[in-house]
This record gives structure tokens, sequence and C-alpha cells, in this order.
């Protein structure tokens, strides 16, 4: 699972890096990164952004406002990655209607939280694990409630979780099953 996100991180990596790539073999054309003696702009012509005198630079000369001879200075280029589900996450937290299901028992293991109104067909594969046969504890939000079937598209229920619900241990001596390969979570009204 956290290769995929790497693999997603790897490829946004190169493919900003492909403009400034191009800068840097003139193929951009935007004129941002050029030799010192084809200065334009505020050095050029004696004046910086700070108000002073900055005289244009020499190949002697290594000051901040010039690179020196043969390098190319390229923009730098800043990444945030912000998860878009989180603000979803938090929306239904808040609201109360939600599942957060374990592989562990006493709510260990990987979790899985579910905001709803939400319907799974298939539990054997969503968002990369395969949660079929997998569940062992379960906590619901105050405003949800889980229903759970042994079979796949809604096929006969197991169990139904009420709103606040908390199963730290679903095992059949409970009279619960662990076969969750299909749910539906439903939302109370207001």
């Amino acid at each position: 699972m956290h290769t995929h996100w790497i693999h997603r991180f790897t490829m946004l990596a190169a493919l900003a890096a492909a403009p400034a790539i191009g800068m840097a073999d003139g193929a951009a054309g935007s004129g941002q990164a050029r030799a010192p003696g084809n200065q334009t702009g505020a050095a050029a012509q004696g004046g910086n952004s700070q108000g002073g005198k900055a005289g244009a630079a020499t190949e002697g000369q290594q000051g901040q406002g010039a690179p020196a001879a043969g390098r190319v200075v390229l923009p730098a280029t800043i990444f945030m990655l912000v998860p878009v589900a989180a603000a979803s996450k938090d929306n239904a937290m808040k609201s109360g209607c939600w599942a957060r299901i374990y592989s562990g028992k006493n709510y260990s293991g990987d979790t899985l939280t579910l905001a709803g109104p939400l319907d799974i067909a298939d539990m054997s594969g969503p968002f990369g694990l395969n949660w079929d046969d997998k569940v062992d504890s379960v906590e619901i939000g105050p405003k949800a409630t889980l229903t759970v079937f042994d079979n796949q598209q809604f096929a006969d229920q197991v169990a139904q979780f009420k709103p606040g619900q908390k199963v730290p241990d679903i095992s059949k001596p409970l009279g619960f099953f662990d076969e969750f390969a299909s749910v539906r979570l439903s939302c109370a009204k207001a």
C-alpha cells in the first residue's frame, strides 16, 4: 500500500522536474536561465529589488547576484502533498457517521475508517488491502449503523452494529463472524 503512494510521489516529482530540466537545456524558451553576459532586468540595469545598486557581474566575481561562469541557475520548486481525503474524513468523524474496522483484536493491527453513508459490495480488495475475513474488532460512530454480510453483493447478513457500539473481539463465541465480505454503513437522520 505504501509503495503505491511512493510510486505516485516519484511520478509527480519527475513530472515537476521536467520543465526545470527543459530550461537548463534551453528548450523551455522562458529565458529565465541565462548566461551572465545576457542578463536582463534590475541587475543588468544597475539596480536590485531592494533599491540598492548592483553592477553587472564579471567572470571573476561570484557575488550573490550572479552565477559563476558555466553554471545555470534553476528556480526552486517546492512540493507539498495534501491528502484529499483528510478533510472529508474529519467531516465524517464530526458528523458521527463512521465505522472503524481493525485487523487485530482490541483495536490493533491495520485500520480502515469508513465514512458513511457507504456501501462496499466486495471487501476482498478495497484500498489495496483484502479485508474479507480479516476483521477482528470494530468501533461504530454515534450516528452510524454498520451491517455486515457473509457474501459479496450484500447477501446473507451476519451482523449489525449499532450506533456507538465497540467490539474489541469479534469471534464466534460472541455470535459474530469475522466474515466481512460486504458491508453497508448507514447514517442516522438528523
